[in-house]
């Protein structure tokens, strides 16, 4: 048995470092090729929540921030409300949070769908898509990466770092589906199936992930519909 391990193991070395090795191809051709054979990479289900066939998911309170999630035409709503003391550059912040609850890994493939379904004033609010190292290392070392749709994927590590700008992607009431595959430290990130950045993120610690909605600092409230969320694992 431990022989077998040990040769699907090398298998999937070799069959993932063919994706690399293979010379000429850009950044985005390789990333492609992950996310055309992401369930032979990843073949086990790690999560797998389609909320409106199940309880309203489990929420995470960031500190002096109100937020509430609750059902929305068979679908989960996250809302976010004004809070009078903003920090951080946003007023409001809710999250669907794994945690420890579900594991953590280093090496996954995460996907969730967002929409953003209202928002006041306009242009303040969005949905976020990330992975963190919270549970790990606690609220003071985090370390993220974050794929807000209308607005920017970016990397936070005490400091925000642009990835991309991604002001034409979110618009109300659209359906964007966020995917991001992490392997061996490096973020390939997509949206609608479309590459978009990759970025080795330097995170030693394994992972966990967070859904939501958010406001920008000028914003009152935001709403966003999150489903179908699915982590894949080795």
């Amino acid at each position: 048995m431990m022989k077998k391990v040990v040769l699907a193991s090398l298998l999937l070395m070799v069959f993932v470092g063919s994706i690399a090795a293979v010379q000429g191809q850009t950044d985005e051709e390789i990333a492609m090729n992950l996310l055309r054979t992401s369930e032979k990479i990843f073949p086990r289900i790690l999560i797998d929540e389609k909320f409106s066939e199940k309880d309203p998911p489990e929420f995470y309170f960031e500190p002096d921030h109100y937020a509430m999630i609750y059902q929305y035409q068979n679908e989960s709503l996250f809302h976010t409300l004004y809070n009078e003391t903003p920090e951080h550059g946003y007023v409001g912040m809710s999250a669907f949070w794994a945690g420890n609850d579900y594991g953590t890994l280093s090496d996954f493939h995460f996907r969730a769908e967002t929409s953003l379904v209202s928002e006041f004033p306009e242009d303040t609010g969005g949905c976020y898509v990330q992975y963190t190292n919270l549970s790990v290392v606690g609220p003071n070392n985090r370390k993220s990466i974050q794929v807000s749709p209308g607005h920017a994927i970016k990397m936070d590590n005490h400091n925000s770092i642009l990835l991309k700008d991604l002001q034409q992607e979110q618009v109300l009431g659209k359906k964007v589906i966020v995917d991001i595959i992490r392997l061996e430290g490096i973020a390939y990130i997509f949206i609608d199936g479309v590459f978009q950045v990759l970025y080795q993120d330097g995170i030693q610690e394994t992972l966990s992930w967070m859904v939501g909605t958010e406001t920008s600092e000028n914003g009152e409230q935001a709403a966003c519909v999150i489903d179908n969320i699915l982590v894949r694992r080795k």
